[in-house]
C-alpha cells in the first residue's frame, strides 16, 4: 500500500534539451523549453553560463563555481 499523497503524483514531463560546453570544458545539459530542468540529465541548467566550472575537475559531487563575471 502506498502513501495517499505520493500515489497521486504524476511523472515529471519530458522536455527537449541540448548540450552546452562551458569555457572550462564542462558539458552541461540545457533545457530548450519551459523554466525547469525536471528530467534533464545532470549536470543541467535552465540556461547556458560560459563561466560555470566544477570546483574540482572530475568531481561533480563537489559542486560548481562561476569563474570571473557572470555573462
Amino acid at each position: 500500500m502506498g502513501h495517499p499523497f505520493y500515489d497521486r503524483l504524476q511523472p515529471a514531463p519530458l522536455q527537449p534539451y541540448t548540450t552546452f560546453v562551458t569555457d572550462s570544458g564542462l558539458v552541461v545539459y540545457v533545457r530548450r523549453t519551459m523554466n525547469f530542468c525536471w528530467e534533464i540529465p545532470l549536470p543541467s541548467s535552465p540556461g547556458p553560463c560560459p563561466n560555470l566550472a566544477l570546483r574540482h575537475p572530475g568531481r561533480l559531487q563537489d559542486g560548481f563555481v562561476i569563474r570571473g563575471k557572470k555573462d
